[in-house]
């Protein structure tokens, strides 16, 4: 039986999108408890291995933060230490999760939500995904926004997503149509859906649209409408390669479309787009990006390969890393861990292995869209021997920390590069 690290910063970093240290056992990553755009999440490690929390953007509390990565303030402190007369832990793993807090209504559990201190005075709307899943959002005079999932347990609701791939927002409706527009959050999409345009979008905004699911798109054309800025571009890219993705799976000739709005603001949305040209009818503004989406090409993976020294198992490792990085890592002394919207676990289920041969199929996605006849055959002669080596799950120790750290310092650049932009304009 393998032991969990007793260090609650080792339990927390994982969790954290966008963590990187910037000082002597301090960390800044993307707060987990609100939509968090450019990191705003200090992180310390205190005295005796406790772990220290400040979300300096909107002031989440630290059990909020520990709520939205699966965890307990109990995980903050270091495994065998206590307060209070109560039994110390000592047997090397993190305390069990506490069982979660039933509510009979969503009524009663959102008055529970309101009372909370970062969540008090902000007006509510509900987000109904399914009977089974909501997400609750929070507006506040001061222009803070904060997001809270609820899922059903039984009859009871309780805060949280469930244990079960997300739905899209707006499913139900948007099926019924041959074309489907994808948003980035709630309120774009039902703005979208004023002006006659059927679209959904997936929860948690632009960090984690992987955990939703996309199967009912795949006999269906899709074009996204991104928000202006980096996070948005990036979400587009990944709702095209998942859709891209289900299309090859079911042999649709079905496209992907990404259409960013002309016109809009940084950080802008189809909400300012419409906002913005508030005299027109919404046939009129339906028409305009209807017409848009027809003009626009259709979505091809970017080539980044090389004959040569890139289609090999490090590079496959880079992709698998890359298109996984928030649900699955490496770990030298534990091996593979996957997130399982609770915890990491060692895989012992063969998790990874299927998710290396959907990394393999992507392969396949991208060679069906390679023009240069060279490209393609080494492409598929590579894919193919990926399959035969995935049998047994062939990426090595070497390789996945490699792949890890390739991926961080690429990710370390971007937001570098985002930094930079933001500073000079």
């Amino acid at each position: 039986m393998t032991d969990w690290p007793e260090s609650p910063i080792d339990r927390l970093l994982p969790l954290l999108s966008g963590a990187k240290q910037t000082g002597e056992r301090t960390w800044r990553a993307r707060c987990p408890a609100h939509q968090d755009r450019n990191p705003s999440l200090d992180v310390r490690g205190g005295d005796h291995d406790t772990v220290l929390l400040q979300c300096r953007s909107q002031r989440c509390t630290a059990e909020a933060i520990c709520v939205a990565v699966g965890l307990t303030r109990s995980d903050l402190f270091p495994t065998g230490s206590h307060r209070g007369n109560g039994p110390a832990r000592g047997n090397g793993r993190p305390p069990p999760l506490k069982p979660k807090r039933l509510y009979a209504t969503i009524d009663e559990l959102i008055g529970a939500l309101r009372r909370s201190s970062d969540l008090t005075g902000g007006a509510v709307t509900r987000y109904e995904y399914a009977d089974f899943f909501s997400v609750i959002r929070f507006d506040f005079d001061d222009g803070r926004k904060s997001f809270r999932p609820i899922h059903r347990v039984v009859n009871k609701w309780a805060v949280g997503d469930p244990d079960v791939p997300l739905p899209l927002y707006r499913i139900k409706e948007a099926i019924k149509h041959d074309l489907i527009y994808v948003a980035e959050g709630e309120k774009p999409c039902d703005a979208a859906w004023a002006s006659g345009i059927p679209c959904v979008t997936s929860a948690h905004g632009s960090q984690s649209p992987q955990r939703s699911d996309w199967g009912p798109l795949s006999d269906k054309n899709v074009v996204i409408l991104p928000d202006n800025d980096e996070p948005g571009q990036k979400y587009a890219e990944k709702v095209s390669e998942l859709v891209s993705l289900l299309h090859a799976a079911h042999l649709s000739d079905c496209a992907v479309k990404t259409v960013l709005l002309p016109d809009l603001p940084p950080r802008g949305d189809i909400v300012d787009f419409i906002e913005a040209r508030d005299s027109r009818e919404p046939e009129q503004l339906r028409e305009v990006i209807q017409s848009l989406a027809s003009n626009a090409t259709a979505w091809k993976p970017k080539t980044v390969i090389r004959i040569g020294d890139h289609l090999t198992e490090l590079s496959m490792a880079e992709r698998l890393v890359r298109d996984h990085q928030d649900d699955l890592r490496y770990c030298k002394a534990y091996g593979y861990l996957t997130w399982d919207r609770k915890r990491w676990r060692v895989d012992d289920t063969g998790e990874v292995k299927r998710r290396i041969k959907k990394v393999i199929r992507g392969l396949y996605v991208e060679a069906s869209r390679i023009e240069d006849p060279v490209v393609l055959k080494a492409l598929i002669d590579f894919a193919k021997r990926c399959e035969t080596l995935a049998r047994s799950c062939f990426l090595g120790e070497s390789q996945l920390l490699g792949a890890q750290k390739t991926v961080e310092r690429q990710n370390m650049r971007a937001e570098k590069r985002t930094d930079l932009r933001s500073s000079t304009s």
